[in-house]
């Protein structure tokens, strides 16, 4: 059975400059966190450590990776995240403590995540490996997840997320899809949409999509807006205009 990818995954809202390298290393993050605290481990963590591998490794500061991970321990969800506190969150990390889920403070240094872009994990090559520690030194968890694509996570050892819901139109592949179009006389957006209502309301899905749509319009508006240099490390010149700040994008986008 085919996984079903609802709308509001694919389009996803949340920071950017990278859904891979941005959003879901943020998810990653503020999933482990939330793990602490349903576990009952939260008040017996001392320290928190993480090791970017592959490519998260080798282009994670350019893509605002290990700032993700700083927001993501915090609690902080890329969909509703004000983008400037996940901006230089590690770049600028002034030393101390940092709260973690939103409740416990917990000991952190920049070096506490660690790069290894010469490693890479067979699950994937967007890997990160998070660690808990208590107050002598031992692991209290560890959890190695991967940022497989549009702000998509997995984590390690965990089963393949299938559908389980029993969808009006359900299809396993394109050719099966048409096929329903063809036999219903719908646009592939129809069946998706009707797809989509055997989830939510058609109130709540219409209210999903804009809100997506408001976000693109946003984004694309800051962005023909932007001016001095663009977010990173090749220190590239925006356009014109005056600067509006930053903005929510869709797919972990987010405009300069």
């Amino acid at each position: 059975m085919s996984a079903y990818v609802s709308a509001f995954e694919l389009f996803s809202i949340g920071v950017g400059p990278s859904s891979s390298h941005t959003v879901g290393p943020m998810r990653a993050a503020r999933d482990f966190a939330a793990r602490l605290l349903d576990a009952g481990l939260l008040d017996r963590v001392a320290r928190v450590t993480c090791t970017l591998y592959g490519s998260l490794g080798a282009t994670g500061i350019g893509h605002g990776t290990p700032d993700a991970v700083v927001a993501g321990l915090r609690g902080e969800d890329p969909a509703t995240v004000d983008p400037d506190a996940v901006r230089r969150a590690w770049s600028d990390w002034p030393g101390g403590s940092l709260l973690l889920a939103g409740v416990h403070d917990v000991d952190f240094a920049k070096d506490d995540i660690v790069f290894a872009p010469r490693t890479r994990l067979p699950g994937h090559p967007n890997a990160m490996t998070l660690s808990a520690l208590d107050a002598a030194g031992a692991a209290l968890a560890e959890e190695t997840y991967y940022s497989v694509g549009g702000g998509f996570i997995r984590r390690d050892g965990e089963p393949a997320r299938v559908a389980s819901h029993p969808f009006p139109l359900a299809f396993d592949n394109a050719e099966e899809l048409l096929a329903i179009c063809d036999e219903h006389g719908l646009t592939i957006a129809e069946a998706a949409r009707i797809n989509e209502e055997a989830l939510r309301s058609e109130a709540e899905v219409a209210a999903g999509l804009d809100a997506i749509w408001d976000a693109m319009s946003a984004c694309i508006e800051a962005g023909l807006a932007a001016d001095g240099e663009l977010p990173g490390m090749l220190r590239v010149e925006a356009p014109r205009g005056g600067d509006p700040g930053p903005a929510r994008g869709c797919r972990g986008q987010r405009a300069p």
